[in-house]
């Protein structure tokens, strides 16, 4: 009876299992065809992520390059950018790949649809791509990877549907669409992902300094504020252009009050250039702006020599230094025994002063002809 009762339970084992292997056969495609959709989904993410990349990139580099390209696109010629360029100009990592995760290239054109706007369409060509045989993959799997981009994402259809073509780049959710058989732009067969980007004129310059020159748009090169470089240099600069200023315009505001303002410097035309230093406005010496500099000169005995007019907001007075300068006669000259050079004033100007005594003068003091001698005349603000 025992043995009985085992060979029963062995046979109820049995059943058990061929009842499970027979669930797990009915579950085995579905399980698969889960493990597809995940695998599946992950590529969709990254083909998306890739695009929207790819995107981003074109549409900053269409604002930066906007003058030349909106020169040389039309609404049915295209300027077509390679994704070498992104990478060169660094809009692109230089390991960024030209393939997407389905094997799909990029190919990436600039429309101008209306006079100053830019179109920028991300295309992609060859790889995965549509099959009569399994039609999820253009007719759902790109249209949903291209919801994933967002509102700019689209995508070629398969033009099943009415009011759908294969010539066009359709938007998610056919929220838009271009029609590519108007332009010269190659047309991707359909299952190919794209997108665009729309640059319009008026919002081109918005919150963008641009380092490109931009015809009959000024503004987009102008700063509307300070530049603060935070402790970094500017190199290779050609020229600085700087505004005119007189000290009282710039005093009324305190210019150099604030210790904020130490280190700045500006123009004054009828002076030269100012530097704020220690909480005061001081001329800064160059031979184009310093009195020193500009009051140098040669004379002779007796010449009336200007008085500097010294620049306003500086402590200082007008002074004059003289010294011998030339002496030629020829040989036959007679040795000089001794020299002076002295300036007196005489109102708005200085006249300088040179006598000599040579060997043969003994004590009498003697004014040299112009020929003879000469007086280096300096005169600054001191």
């Amino acid at each position: 009876m025992k043995a009985n009762r085992k060979n029963k339970q062995a046979g109820f084992g049995l059943l058990e299992v061929l009842a499970g292997l027979t669930i797990f056969m009915l579950m085995l495609p579905m399980l698969t065809d889960l493990m597809d959709r995940g695998v599946e989904s992950v590529k969709q993410h990254n083909v998306s992520s890739h695009l929207s990349s790819v995107m981003d990139a074109a549409s900053s580099y269409a604002k930066e390059n906007y003058a030349g390209l909106i020169t040389s696109s039309t609404a049915t010629e295209a300027t077509q950018i390679t994704m070498a360029q992104l990478r060169t100009d660094d809009f692109l990592s230089s390991g960024f790949k030209n393939l997407n995760g389905w094997g799909q290239r990029y190919g990436i054109y600039v429309l101008e649809p209306t006079a100053g706007d830019l179109q920028v369409l991300v295309l992609t060509y060859g790889g995965r791509t549509h099959s009569e045989k399994s039609k999820k993959f253009s007719a759902a799997i790109v249209p949903a990877t291209a919801a994933m981009v967002g509102g700019a994402g689209g995508y070629i259809p398969v033009g099943d549907l009415p009011g759908q073509s294969v010539t066009e780049l359709r938007g998610s959710y056919g929220g838009w669409t271009i029609n590519l058989a108007s332009t010269n732009i190659p047309i991707p067969a359909a299952g190919h992902i794209g997108g665009r980007a729309f640059l319009r004129e008026e919002d081109i310059g918005k919150d963008f300094l641009y380092r490109v020159e931009v015809p009959g748009h000024p503004e987009l090169n102008e700063m509307s504020t300070e530049l603060d470089m935070t402790d970094h240099a500017i190199e290779g600069v050609k020229e600085i252009k700087f505004e005119e200023h007189t000290l009282a315009d710039i005093d009324t505001t305190g210019f150099c009050n604030d210790a904020d303002k130490n280190g700045r410097v500006f123009l004054d035309p009828a002076v030269g250039l100012y530097i704020c230093r220690n909480g005061q406005p001081e001329v800064i010496a160059d031979t184009g702006n310093s009195q020193f500099l500009k009051g140098a000169t040669i004379a002779v005995d007796g010449e009336l020599i200007p008085k500097p007019i010294c620049p306003p907001g500086i402590t200082s007075d007008s002074q004059i230094f003289v010294a011998p300068s030339i002496f030629a006669e020829g040989p036959i000259s007679k040795a000089i025994v001794a020299v002076q050079s002295w300036a007196t004033d005489v109102g708005d100007n200085w006249q300088v002063h040179l006598r000599i005594r040579t060997a043969d003068t003994g004590d009498t003091w003697i004014i040299p002809p112009a020929g003879y001698g000469k007086v280096m005349v300096l005169t600054t603000c001191n």
